[in-house]
């Protein structure tokens, strides 16, 4: 697997293990903070086991193959979240990508800390609103197709017809409150 701009390791398609147990414990444990005192984070927060999760973190911190989760949408971008296990050195790299782009653009990375950027929740909405359904990655297989949703609102939005939070999504400000004495 190749990710123009990102050749740190042995990437690998990792959307197989999303369905595993213990996979999103895995995940988001690594997000939880441990306060002295307080119950400490564990899988069945998640509704994982013990057992499980610990199964497949050997398979998410394998550093002879790092999982890779895409995340594409139109245009031929993705998001991508890479685990990146360096031997000493674990952290999740979370990427956009697009088609012909000489490098994947570093959007966070979770180490012992997140840094980076990140995205706004308009551009999230967009990535959510817009699947490619032809690309090989995460789709959301549950519910209706999201793109006739994004073509409705986008048609209501530049009809006027749209409510206050969809125009300010689109990037119309006309709606923003005034405070009084201030125009």
């Amino acid at each position: 697997m190749l990710i123009e701009g990102y050749d740190f390791g042995p990437l690998v398609e990792g959307e197989r293990l999303l369905e595993r147990a213990g996979f999103w414990s895995n995940h988001l444990l690594a997000m939880c903070r441990f306060v002295s005192g307080e119950a400490r984070p564990a899988p069945e927060w998640f509704g994982d086991d013990g057992a499980d999760t610990d199964a497949l973190a050997e398979v998410l911190l394998d550093d002879q193959a790092w999982p890779t989760f895409r995340i594409p949408f139109e245009g031929g971008h993705s998001a991508v979240v890479v685990y990146r296990n360096l031997v000493g050195d674990f952290g999740v790299d979370y990427l956009l990508t697009g088609a012909g782009w000489l490098r994947a653009e570093e959007l966070a990375s979770l180490d012992s800390d997140w840094y980076g950027p990140g995205l706004s929740w308009r551009d999230i909405m967009h990535i959510a609103e817009t699947p490619d359904l032809a690309a090989v990655g995460v789709h959301d297989t549950a519910g209706p197709t999201p793109a006739p949703v994004a073509v409705a609102r986008r048609r209501r939005v530049a009809a006027g017809g749209a409510s206050t939070r969809e125009r300010r999504a689109h990037g119309d400000r006309s709606t923003r409150r005034q405070c009084p004495g201030h125009g």
